[in-house]
């Protein structure tokens, strides 16, 4: 895995200076994922989807800076839906972002959990959920 694996790029960063805080260290940020479905904790917690993925940036010294979370709704087999705060808002607007979205309107209207962490990783996130797509089992439902 690339040392550079979620850096922001200077766009990004750029972006970020004018919607969050311009006096940060944006160096110390990265784009990172986690997907419900392979997380240990998976069997012992229950969410009202059929899986979800939480995507954002956050701190190499710990914690996030802002986060959303795309979720597979039990409606006609999944349909995928974003859910995110206020302060998500620069995140979502941010040339990474506009990335992700373009890369998905490509694809087609509905796509699965597995297909959105694959544009992920394409535009560079970090995938930090506790298993690997190879050791995957299905807990979503």
């Amino acid at each position: 895995m690339s040392e550079n694996k979620g850096a922001l790029s200077p766009a990004d960063i750029r972006h970020f200076c004018k919607w969050l805080d311009p006096k940060r260290d944006y160096g110390d940020i990265f784009w990172v994922f986690t997907c419900f479905s392979r997380q240990d904790y998976a069997d012992a917690v229950k969410i009202p989807y059929l899986d979800e993925v939480c995507f954002g940036l956050q701190d190499k010294g710990g914690g996030c800076v802002c986060e959303a979370l795309m979720t597979w709704e039990k409606i006609e087999g999944g349909i995928p839906s974003i859910r995110a705060f206020s302060e998500s808002f620069a995140m979502l607007t941010s040339p990474a972002m506009k990335k992700v979205f373009q890369k998905l309107m490509k694809r087609k209207e509905r796509f699965t959990p597995e297909e959105f962490a694959d544009v992920l990783v394409d535009c560079g996130f970090l995938d930090m959920s506790d298993r690997s797509r190879d050791e995957s089992v299905s807990h979503a439902g």
